[in-house]
């Protein structure tokens, strides 16, 4: 962590806070912009001198380098979150983030428009202002119409604009997708400095969640409907498929996560059978392993037996025998359990940086299908559920590392998808009471 977060703010760092506190709740937000333009974009025709000099002093410190990129977020967050909690100015986050993209006016004359635009050119490479940029890339998905002024009408997009088809989708950065997946907010917009920044990361993801849940359940009700032959012939409907799968991938997916893939058994009965049979007494962390290699080998063998007996069993294996092998003969307990879990879904949903384990998982993706993959990753998942949020930042990992590329990640964008089916049908509110008729 950087000195930034453990030190005390300046003199005058703390002017530059005190400043934007109090000017978002005197200036409009197109003042507002006008104003963060002309201090931090420009460097000139600030109207107010102290603060000036204050910038001054804070680009010329010994630890600017390092950290005015704190500095100038913090800054953007003291707006961000003023606008977020006012649902009718939310467009001027998206404004306020297009600020970076504009040239300034002219070439910088003094050493302190030199420096600063040298700081902001570095701060739109960092971290902190992708979060930004991902924060008004889901903003945008969601801003009312009528919110918007009217001189940004054209600029803005609103929520009228039809969902990405795959096409279209294909021809964009994995990073435009983000608005899509909820679970990845935490992880992917987040403000760690500000409690109120999570705050409303928390309150966005509620919002998208919620709207998915809804359109997922009423898209699902209509396939119903439509196999069923209940629609009548010349129909006119507005579901739209809330997913970029197609109608058959999703139905798949419905099913497989909410319906009796196992025999008579759903995922969530298999998971609950294995802990039942494992917490009688006198089972060992040995025999324990053994059960989860079945459990979990019997998803492979049903959709691909061959690659699963030549492939994937046998590195399973190697995974559950190398894991805390002094405790094999120890009684199980929730904490073995937990350790293995933990183990299991690191090595399966790997940061590309562990190239090994993470071709392991795209491989599984290429012969099982990503429904089937992410069935076992929910496998693992719900026999200790106290690893959701582990999961979904390892996910964050996967989406960041990808997310500027446009081609070939196909199979992360149906891994993403699969897995908000997933977790929307055991974690959420959704609910198919017509399943076995799909």
């Amino acid at each position: 962590m950087s000195n930034y977060y453990r030190r005390q703010a300046s003199f005058e760092e703390q002017q530059l806070y005190d400043h934007w506190l109090a000017c978002r709740k005197l200036a409009t937000p197109d003042q507002l912009l006008e104003r963060f333009l002309h201090l931090f974009i420009d460097g000139e025709h600030y109207p107010d001198p102290d603060i000036v000099t204050a910038l001054n002093t804070v680009i010329f410190s010994r630890w600017a380098e390092q950290e005015f990129k704190y500095v100038l977020n913090r800054c953007c967050r003291i707006l961000v979150n003023y606008w977020w909690f006012q649902s009718h100015l939310r467009w001027a986050i998206v404004e306020l983030v297009r600020l970076f993209d504009v040239p300034p006016q002219r070439p910088p004359l003094t050493p302190f428009e030199r420096r600063l635009r040298q700081f902001v050119r570095q701060f739109t490479k960092t971290e902190e202002y992708l979060a930004l940029k991902r924060l008004a890339q889901v903003v945008e998905e969601t801003v009312e119409v009528g919110s918007v002024p009217h001189h940004l009408f054209a600029q803005t997009q609103t929520t009228t604009r039809k969902s990405l088809d795959r096409n279209e989708a294909d021809r964009k950065p994995l990073g435009s997708l983000i608005h899509r997946y909820p679970y990845l907010y935490p992880y992917c917009l987040g403000d760690d400095s500000s409690d109120v920044g999570q705050q409303a990361v928390q309150q966005l993801q509620a919002e998208r969640q919620g709207r998915y849940e809804r359109d997922l359940s009423r898209y699902v009700t209509y396939l119903v409907q439509q196999s069923q032959d209940l629609i009548r012939p010349g129909f006119a409907h507005n579901y739209q498929n809330p997913t970029l799968l197609t109608d058959e991938q999703l139905k798949k997916a419905v099913r497989y996560f909410a319906g009796k893939v196992e025999g008579d058994n759903t995922i969530r009965d298999s998971a609950r059978q294995l802990l039942i049979y494992n917490s009688q007494p006198g089972q060992s962390y040995q025999g324990f392993k053994e059960q989860l290699y079945s459990y979990l080998t019997t998803a492979i063998d049903h959709e691909n037996p061959k690659y699963g007996k030549h492939h994937f069993n046998n590195w399973l294996h190697t995974q559950l025998s190398t894991t805390l092998p002094d405790n094999d003969r120890q009684p199980l307990n929730g904490f073995l359990i937990g350790k293995t879990c933990h183990h299991l879904l690191d090595c399966l949903v790997s940061s590309p940086q562990y190239s090994s384990n993470h071709l392991i998982f795209i491989d599984l993706i290429n012969n099982i299908g990503a429904t089937a993959t992410i069935g076992l990753v929910m496998k693992i998942l719900l026999l200790y559920n106290n690893l959701k949020s582990n999961l979904e930042r390892r996910f964050s990992l996967l989406f960041r590392h990808y997310e500027h590329v446009r081609d070939g990640v196909e199979w992360l964008i149906n891994s993403l998808e699969n897995f908000q089916i997933a977790l929307s049908i055991h974690y959420g509110s959704v609910n198919f009471p017509c399943l076995n008729q799909l």
